[in-house]
This record gives C-alpha cells, sequence and structure tokens, in this order.
C-alpha cells in the first residue's frame, strides 16, 4: 500500500496547459509586486541622498567655516536597508546596547556636589586627565531625555571624538541621570541646569588648572541641546552684564562654540509632538527612571500628592510641565524661563551649529519653522529669526534624511567603521559635528600641543585672559574617582 501511494505521487500526471500559465501567472505578479517595492525603496533613497542639505545661516559671514566641513555640503547616505527613519532607529539602539553591555567606555569620574541641595553633577572623562595628561580641546557632551556617559544614547558619539587624537570627551551626566544612583537632595533636572554645568566647569579647572586655558565644545543631543542653548545665552549675558551666576561663579572662559543635535525648539511645545509609540515609550520611561527610582527620597520632600500626579499623567508633555516643583523651581512658569532654550536664542553669540533631519519623527522640523509665540520674536520663526541675526555665528544645516540622532553614513556597503578599536555604525552628525569644530579652532588660531612636546605651543586662543577665580595653586593629580566638590567649595565659601 505504501509503496503504491508511493509510486503515484513520483509518476504524477503532466499539469494541464491552464495550470502552467497560472501557475506563471502569479510567479509573474509576485516578481512585479517585488520590482515595485525594490524600485520604490531605491528612488526613495536616491531622493533623500542626492543634492546638498539646505543650510541656513545668519548674516555673520560663514563661508570660509563652511568651506571647511566637505560632509556639510552633502547628505547622509544610510543603506537602502535602513533608510527609513523609524527603521534606522534598530540597529542604532542594538550597537548602543551592545557597546554599552560588553565594551563600556573606560571614563575618568569628577563627582561634584552642588551648592544647591547635595545632588551629584557628573563629569565623565575620556580619555582621562591621569592618562592623557596633553592639554586638548575639549568637547562636553550632553546626553539625551534619559541619557548618561554611558547611553548618552550610546558611546559611539565619545569614540568618534576620541578616534581623532585631537580632543578629550566629557560627557555631563545631569542630576537623577546615572541610573544606579537614587536622588540624595531630591532635586533633578531633566533639561539641565547651565549654572550646575558652569560649577562643574569650574570644578574641574580647579582640579586640573593646566588645562583651564583648553577650548570648550559644548553638544548638545536631542533634548541636551536645550542645555547647550540654555547655558551659552546665560554665560554670554553674564559676560555682557559683567555679573556671576547664582552660585557666584563668573561664565566659562574659552567656550568655543556649540553644536546641537536633533533639538527640539521650544520646551513647551516639542513633546506634545511626540508621536505614538514614542511618546508612550519615553513617558514610562521617565517615570520609571525619575519618579519611581526615588519614590521614598520625592514623597518625603513634596508630599504624596505631587508623586502620585506624576505617575498618573497621560502625555510626555504633562509629565515635563509638571516636573518643575522637582528642578527647585516656584512655579511652573520660572521653570519654563529657565529651562526652555528658544527664550536664550537671542542671547548666544557663541558659535553653533544645528544639525536637524527633515525626517525626524520626534522632534519634527516644524517645531523650527513655526510662528513663535513669544514677543522678542516679532512675529518671526525660529529660522526666520536666526537669519536675520548679525551678531552670532549660527550654520543651520537640514538634512533630507538622518532620523531623530542617528544620522546613519556610508551607504550600502561603507556603513561600518572602526573608532578607538570598535566597530560602529558611521554617523554623519558626528563627522560634521567635528568638521566643525575643527574649523572653529582653525579660524581662531589654535595650536595643538606636540606629542614630544613638554609646553604647550602659543597661540592667539589661549593667550586669552584667564580668571583669577578659575585658577588653583594646589593641581593634584588625576585618579579614576575625583571629587573635585570639596576644592570648590573652600574656593567660594
Amino acid at each position: 500500500m505504501f509503496l503504491q501511494e508511493y509510486l503515484s505521487w513520483v509518476v504524477a500526471p503532466e499539469p494541464s496547459r491552464q495550470q502552467i500559465i497560472d501557475a506563471h501567472a502569479h510567479a509573474f505578479f509576485y516578481a512585479v509586486c517585488a520590482l515595485v517595492w525594490v524600485t520604490y525603496f531605491y528612488l526613495e533613497w536616491l531622493c533623500k541622498v542626492c543634492g546638498p542639505p539646505i543650510i541656513v545661516t545668519t548674516r555673520v559671514p560663514m563661508q570660509h567655516i563652511i568651506d571647511k566641513m566637505p560632509s556639510a555640503r552633502r547628505e547622509p547616505c544610510p543603506p537602502i536597508f535602513w533608510t527609513n527613519p523609524h527603521i534606522q532607529f534598530i540597529p542604532w539602539l542594538i550597537q548602543g546596547y551592545v557597546h554599552g553591555y560588553f565594551w563600556p567606555v573606560d571614563f575618568q569620574r569628577l563627582e561634584n556636589v552642588t551648592p544647591c541641595g547635595k545632588d551629584r553633577s557628573v563629569l565623565s572623562v575620556y580619555p582621562g586627565f591621569d592618562v592623557q595628561p596633553a592639554i586638548l580641546p575639549i568637547i562636553i557632551i550632553l546626553p539625551g531625555l534619559r541619557g548618561w556617559s554611558q547611553d548618552c544614547p550610546g558611546i559611539a558619539i565619545v569614540k568618534s571624538w576620541a578616534n581623532t587624537k585631537k580632543f578629550r570627551v566629557i560627557v555631563h551626566n545631569r542630576r537623577g541621570h546615572v541610573p544606579e544612583e537614587k536622588l540624595i537632595g531630591g532635586v533633578f533636572h531633566m533639561a539641565g541646569d547651565s549654572d550646575d554645568l558652569s560649577y562643574s566647569i569650574a570644578c574641574m579647572r580647579n582640579k586640573f588648572p593646566q588645562h583651564t586655558t583648553a577650548p570648550i565644545f559644548l553638544m548638545g543631543l536631542s533634548l541636551g541641546s536645550a542645555l547647550a542653548v540654555t547655558s551659552a545665552g546665560h554665560w554670554d549675558e553674564l559676560r555682557r552684564e559683567n555679573r556671576n551666576d547664582r552660585y557666584g561663579h563668573p561664565p566659562p572662559e574659552n567656550i568655543a562654540g556649540i553644536v546641537l543635535t536633533s533639538a527640539g525648539f521650544d520646551l513647551t511645545k516639542c513633546f506634545n509632538r511626540f508621536p505614538f509609540p514614542y511618546s508612550y515609550i519615553m513617558r514610562e520611561a521617565l517615570k520609571d527612571h525619575f519618579i519611581l527610582k526615588n519614590d521614598e527620597m520625592l514623597r518625603e520632600k513634596y508630599g504624596d500628592a505631587a508623586v502620585d500626579h506624576m505617575l498618573k499623567v497621560e502625555s510626555l508633555g504633562d509629565f515635563v510641565e509638571g516636573a518643575w516643583r522637582f528642578a527647585d523651581c516656584a512655579s511652573v512658569e520660572e521653570y519654563f524661563s529657565k529651562y526652555n532654550p528658544v527664550l536664550s536664542l537671542e542671547h548666544f553669540t557663541t558659535p553653533c551649529c544645528l544639525l536637524l533631519s527633515k525626517d525626524d519623527p520626534i522632534t519634527v522640523i516644524e517645531n523650527g519653522l513655526e510662528i513663535s509665540p513669544y514677543p522678542q520674536f516679532k512675529g518671526l520663526s525660529y529660522k526666520q529669526f536666526t537669519q536675520q541675526r548679525t551678531d552670532a555665528m549660527i550654520l543651520g544645516i537640514l538634512p533630507n534624511t538622518g532620523s531623530h540622532c542617528t544620522f546613519l553614513d556610508g551607504g550600502n556597503f561603507g556603513f561600518m567603521e572602526k573608532l578607538d578599536g570598535l566597530w560602529c555604525l558611521k554617523c554623519w552628525s558626528d563627522t560634521v559635528a567635528i568638521e566643525f569644530a575643527n574649523a572653529i579652532l582653525e579660524d581662531r588660531g589654535f595650536q595643538y600641543q606636540s606629542e614630544d612636546a613638554s609646553e604647550i605651543e602659543q597661540s592667539r586662543w589661549n593667550s586669552s585672559d584667564t580668571l583669577p577665580s578659575e585658577r588653583s595653586t594646589n593641581p593634584g593629580t588625576g585618579s579614576r574617582v575625583v571629587s573635585t566638590s570639596s576644592i570648590a567649595s573652600s574656593k567660594h565659601s
């Protein structure tokens, strides 16, 4: 019986002509659908990567800077299968988790207990001052909404700057942002505080006074861009008015420039424009990271009603707005007046490079194109206001593709590169940021210290006056964990 069934299956009758035609028709249909699908994605990819990005500048001549930034004059070129802005997140996030778990960066940690409260503001330094004593320009990375030194997001950006061998990378961990550390004083800043950043820089320079003349760049990622803008605006305003900040510090000197990646502009609106599921994911992540982790401390200081309100909010925008009481502010109006970056746009004159993709699904480009509701902008959009300024060097680069902070590059076959011993996805925004920093340094006449030189070469940059309040007669030596707050406290007591 089994043999008969087997033979009947092997010696099957010839298919009819109609069956053959039907089979070929189905195969042809699926082949045409596949060809249309591939053609669509190929044309979409070509449309995005061909041609230069939109470049927006103020009326201050900046062509000499742009000429030194070849990557800024071309579009990012992601692999064709990662062109979609939502899909770009997948390899980028996987890379961040893998790097952070298996190959975390060996930072030198500088702990600073802020004068306002007992919470720490931590600087993570790479390479550490004890590992690389040469005077190098400093890039201070300001992480995103929930980011910290080992997830800015990801650590590839740290490796990109370190791979040049020309920069020292410092990640500023805002209050409450380091995952393993709970709040002590009950104050956290999601958007960061410019006086906290200034205090951390002052502590660092007191511990390592030989690096006081090193130029500093701020690089804000996503929400970190808000801190970069508010800090630059606040410090430039303090310099013009010859004032100190609320901790009694003068504004930091030698701030060479700022880079803003995927900035959101108006803090009161941008979070309400996060689409689903990003809004839900980030809202729940913030509740866990800031509220649930510090539940006991926050209830003791602010009461059950305040904490329960934060846990019950149903939108990301409401969570950000409700965080005012946990940021040591008297009202929501004070909170946004201090931390909304668009209110600092008219104040800062520090050279700035903004990188914002037109397909960003999170901090959408409409944030920068809308008419500002604030009277100082006189009915202009933030883009229009920037274009009319004559007192600041601001360069805005708006490519077609890049998603949110990812900016994958390298095409279909060259999208990986080895950075500081670690294989990473190529990132267009990191390349542009490094070119911008090098262009500014070259424009200002900065000269790097020779590898075998014992003294720093003099230049127009480091010949500027150093504030006496930022000098110390006790330089000390670096270690893997350094507490600098005691030095600053004794200086300002």
